[in-house]
C-alpha cells in the first residue's frame, strides 16, 4: 500500500519534469528565433540568462519537493540530469554566449550528480558534460583551448572532490543512524526495563505486607520464578541457632510445594548447592553473610542469605531458567527480594508471637483458657456434625499449696513447667492440651472414647508419679501426684455445651475426695478399675503427706 504524502511527493516530481522541459522547450525555441532573425543582442543575452536561471529553479525544486531516496533509485532524475545537458548545451551552440555563462550549471549538475548517484555512475554525466562544454567552447571563437582543458578538468576535480565529500557524509549519515537506531533501542529497553523494575519493586514493597508465613513462602517462590525469571527456586528456614537450614517450600517455576516435615540442611550444603567458591583458609562465619546475593559458579545458580542485625533468619536457592547464567541486575534484583523477604519474615514471627501471647500460658507454654475456651466450642460442634467421640481431661495436682509452703512460690512455678511438658509427651498430636488456671491442667482428646481417654489418663498420672521434679537448690528433688476427672461429650450436652466441663470438674471432685492420685470417670464400672489401679500408690501418698 502506497503512502499518500509519497504518492503527493511524486506528482510534484512529475510535474515539474514533465511542465518544466515543455517551458524550457518552448523557450528555447523563443531564444533560437530571436538569435536567427533578431538583432537585439541585450534581449537574446535576457532572455538566454533568463533560460538558465529557470533551469537552476527546475533543479532545486525537485531536489527540494521529490523525496532523495525515491529520486536515486528512480530513473526520472537521471532523465532530467540528461535534459538539463542537452538544453543548456544546446542553448550554448544556438546563442553563442561565453561558456563560463553556463559552466556553473554543468558544475552544479556534476555535483548532483555524485550526491546521488556516486563515482560509479556519476562519471558518464561527467564525461557527456565535458564533452558538451567542449563544443561550446569551440563554437566560440573567443575561447582558448588552454581555458577549455582547466575547464574541464576542473569538472573532474569537482566529481572526485565530490565523491569523497558525499562519501564520507554519507559514511557518516549511516553512522548517525546505527547510532540513533542502537540508542532508541537502548532507550527502549530501558524503558522496558523501567516498568519491569517498578513492578518488581511495588510487588516487594508489597510483600513486607504479609503476615502469614505459608502465604510469604508463596509469595517469594512466584516472584523468584515468574518474576525474576529463575528456572527453580527453594526457601530456607533458619532454626533458632542460626546453624540449621529447613527446607519449607521449592518451586520449579509450575508448581509450589510446602513441607510440613522439613528437610534438614547446613548453611555449608545451601552454599554448595550452588557451586560457591569460599576462599581458601578463611574461617565460615554464618552471621558475616551479609545481605548481598552469592552467585556460584557461571553464574548459574545463587544463594540469597536471608540475613539481618547479625542474624540468619534464612535463606533462598535458586538456579537460572536461562543459558548464560543470572546477570548483574537479576543478582541486584534477588538481593532486593531477600531484603523484603526478611522484613516480611520478621513481620509474620512477630505476628505469631503476638498471636501467641494472647492465646499461650507465659509461664508453661500450654494454651491459656481462653483457647482453649474457644477450642473447645470448635470440638464439639465437629464432634455434633460428624457424630464422633470426644472427652476431655482434666488435671490437678494433689497438695500443690503445700509443695508452695514448704519449697516457695518459684519451686511450684518450676513443677508447673516441667509438668506441662510431661502431659504434652503423653498426648497425640492432635490432642489440646491446656492451662485451665492455678495448678489445674485441662486435654481435650477429639475422636476419643471413655474407655480410650482413661489409659491416657492413667498414662499421665504413672508418669507424673515416677518423675522426679526438680526444682532448685532447695528443693532438688521433689516427687507429686495429680488426680485426674474424665468426661465423655453425649448428646444431651447439644444444647449445653459447658456441661461436659463441669462433668470432668465433678470427676476430678470425686478423685480429690476419693483419695487422690487417681482417674475417676461417670462410669461406675470404669471407676473400680481405676480405683484399684490406683489404690495402692494412692494410700502410700495420702500416708506421706
Amino acid at each position: 500500500m502506497v503512502d499518500s504524502s509519497t504518492h503527493h511527493g511524486r506528482t510534484k516530481i512529475d510535474s515539474a519534469v514533465v511542465w518544466g522541459d515543455l517551458v524550457i522547450g518552448i523557450y528555447s525555441a523563443v531564444i533560437f528565433y530571436a538569435y536567427k532573425y533578431g538583432n537585439n543582442i541585450l534581449l537574446q543575452a535576457t532572455l538566454t540568462d533568463i533560460l538558465i536561471w529557470l533551469n537552476g529553479i527546475k533543479l532545486i525544486t525537485l531536489y527540494v519537493e521529490g523525496p532523495p531516496k525515491w529520486l536515486r533509485e528512480g530513473i526520472l532524475f537521471k532523465l532530467f540530469i540528461a535534459s538539463n545537458i542537452f538544453f543548456i548545451g544546446l542553448l550554448g551552440l544556438i546563442s553563442g554566449i561565453d561558456p563560463g555563462t553556463i559552466y556553473p550549471f554543468f558544475l552544479i549538475i556534476v555535483f548532483a550528480g555524485a550526491y546521488h548517484f556516486g563515482l560509479e555512475h556519476s562519471w558518464k554525466a561527467a564525461g557527456i558534460v565535458s564533452l558538451v562544454y567542449l563544443a561550446v567552447s569551440l563554437s566560440h571563437r573567443t575561447s582558448l583551448l588552454q581555458d577549455i582543458a582547466v575547464h574541464i578538468g576542473f569538472i573532474w576535480i569537482v566529481l572526485l572532490i565530490a565523491d569523497v565529500i558525499f562519501q564520507k557524509m554519507k559514511s557518516s549519515q549511516k553512522k548517525l543512524i546505527e547510532a540513533m537506531d542502537s540508542l532508541n533501542e537502548r532507550t527502549w529497553e530501558l524503558e522496558i526495563m523501567q516498568g519491569e523494575n517498578e513492578t518488581i519493586y511495588t510487588t516487594l514493597a508489597n510483600l513486607a505486607g504479609t503476615l502469614e508465613e505459608k502465604e510469604l513462602i508463596t509469595k517469594v517462590l512466584n516472584i523468584s520464578t515468574k518474576l525474576l525469571g529463575a528456572g527453580t527456586c527453594k526457601v530456607f528456614k533458619a532454626s533458632h541457632a542460626g546453624n540449621l537450614m529447613y527446607l519449607v517450600g521449592e518451586s520449579d517455576g509450575i508448581e509450589n510445594k510446602h513441607y510440613d516435615k522439613p528437610e534438614k540442611f547446613t548453611v555449608l550444603d545451601c552454599l554448595m548447592m550452588v557451586d560457591y567458591e569460599m576462599e581458601p583458609r578463611k574461617k565460615f562465619d554464618v552471621n558475616q553473610l551479609g545481605v548481598k546475593a552469592l552467585l556460584g559458579a557461571e553464574s548459574k545458580a545463587m544463594f540469597v542469605p536471608l540475613g539481618h542485625r547479625g542474624t540468619l533468619l534464612g535463606c533462598l536457592v535458586a538456579t537460572s531458567g536461562k543459558p548464560h547464567g543470572f546477570s548483574e541486575s537479576e543478582t541486584f534484583r534477588f538481593s532486593a527480594l531477600g531484603l523484603s523477604a526478611v522484613m516480611a519474615l520478621e513481620n509474620t514471627q512477630l505476628m505469631q508471637k503476638t498471636e501467641e501471647m494472647a492465646i499461650i500460658d507465659e509461664l508453661t507454654g500450654m494454651y491459656n483458657f481462653r483457647y482453649f475456651r474457644d477450642k473447645l466450642h470448635t470440638e464439639i460442634n465437629r464432634a455434633i456434625r460428624y457424630k464422633q467421640d470426644l472427652s476431655i481431661l482434666m488435671i490437678d495436682i494433689d497438695f500443690f499449696k503445700k509443695v508452695n509452703d514448704t519449697y516457695g512460690h518459684q519451686a511450684g512455678n518450676m513443677i508447673l513447667q516441667q509438668l506441662a511438658g510431661l502431659v504434652r509427651r503423653c498426648i497425640r498430636e492432635v490432642d489440646i492440651s491446656a492451662r485451665y488456671g492455678g495448678e489445674e491442667f485441662v486435654v481435650i482428646l477429639p475422636e476419643t472414647k471413655t474407655e480410650h481417654a482413661i489409659i491416657v489418663a492413667e498414662r499421665i498420672r504413672t508418669e507424673v508419679e515416677k518423675t522426679v521434679f526438680e526444682c532448685g537448690i532447695e528443693a532438688p528433688e521433689v516427687q507429686i501426684t495429680v488426680s485426674i476427672g474424665v468426661a465423655e461429650f453425649k448428646t444431651e450436652y447439644q444444647r449445653q455445651p459447658e456441661l461436659l466441663l463441669e462433668e470432668a470438674d465433678k470427676n476430678l471432685y470425686k478423685a480429690k475426695k476419693g483419695g487422690r492420685n487417681m482417674v475417676v470417670t461417670d462410669n461406675p464400672e470404669l471407676n473400680s478399675e481405676t480405683e484399684l489401679a490406683s489404690s495402692g500408690d494412692s494410700n502410700k501418698n495420702n500416708n506421706g503427706s
